[in-house]
């Protein structure tokens, strides 16, 4: 996966320092081996010992949730990382989770067994759609919530960015149809990089569940059929085989309505007050793309 699709952008305010005081702070001693990790576009990771030292940016109620989604996601019998203590240090959320040993997921990878892993999360059903709380229970929200931040979006700095021709045209789209859809797990981040794989390929674990909800498993694969390149016809086919034979639904019309979601992510994108020049970029072809396909 090319990292430059997202402006990468290491929260300024979690350094090693704070990470160390913090590990002192839980563990008595500093850690021997500190480094942190890539992909911190919202949080900081940190490789602390055998441990994975999270730190959030959204305070301590979304350490708590997503603590509270790891420990629902694991009962189910999704590969995720054990969470081991979750926290507030210095004002900030934290999590120490067990360091899951992997590469970074490729098209290459078992896409079967990744169907099978996906199928598995959308098998967690829950009452909903809503958003999870700190204690995992979930608040609920009305079915076309995301649809009506669409066109929120639209109205702020998403609209300016794109032009009103193509919000003209984002406005003139059907939402999502809603019938028959189940309230599920959604990971809603679930693409290569939150992917690790174990050397014979199947899937080592799922990582960062922050943006996790109760909502149409369509999410999840709109999300993770963003990028064209990142799939070819057979590990495509491979993972849907995976999907569908461990029970994931895939309706006549399923590939246009994960279309219809993932607007709205890259909307959320766009919308973003402080100015990501690559992630804007990668937003702006792709919304064109989506709008080309679904016509």
């Amino acid at each position: 996966m090319d990292e430059r699709r997202y402006s990468q952008c290491y929260p300024p305010w979690a350094t090693e320092q704070l990470a160390r005081n913090l590990w002192i702070s839980l563990r008595g001693n500093a850690p021997e081996q500190l480094q942190q990790l890539s992909g911190g576009f919202h949080n900081g990771n940190f490789r602390a010992d055998s441990s994975v030292l999270r730190l959030y940016s959204g305070g301590p109620e979304v350490a708590y949730r997503e603590a509270s989604v790891l420990e629902l996601a694991r009962a189910g019998g999704v590969p995720v990382p054990r969470v081991e203590e979750v926290g507030e240090f210095e004002g900030r959320g934290f999590t120490v989770q067990e360091f899951v040993s992997g590469a970074r997921w490729t098209k290459d990878s078992n896409n079967r067994d990744l169907g099978r892993v996906l199928a598995g999360i959308h098998a967690i059903r829950l009452e909903g759609p809503g958003l999870f709380r700190p204690d995992g229970t979930v608040r609920k929200f009305e079915p076309l919530e995301g649809w009506n931040l669409l066109r929120r979006y639209l109205e702020g700095n998403a609209g300016s960015r794109l032009g009103d021709s193509t919000v003209e045209r984002l406005l003139a789209l059907e939402p999502p149809d809603q019938t028959g859809v189940h309230n599920a797990l959604v990971h809603a981040d679930f693409n290569f990089k939150n992917l690790l794989t174990r050397p014979d390929g199947r899937v080592a674990a799922v990582l960062d569940w922050e943006f996790a909800m109760v909502n149409s498993p369509l999410i999840d694969l709109g999300n993770y059929f963003r990028f064209a390149s990142d799939h070819t016809p057979q590990s495509t086919e491979e993972f849907l085989r995976g999907y569908t034979e461990a029970g994931g639904v895939l309706d006549e019309g399923w590939r246009r309505q994960a279309r219809l979601h993932d607007l709205v992510s890259l909307l959320d994108f766009l919308n973003h007050p402080e100015e990501k020049a690559e992630t804007f970029r990668t937003a702006r072809r792709l919304v064109e793309e989506t709008l080309q396909v679904l016509g």
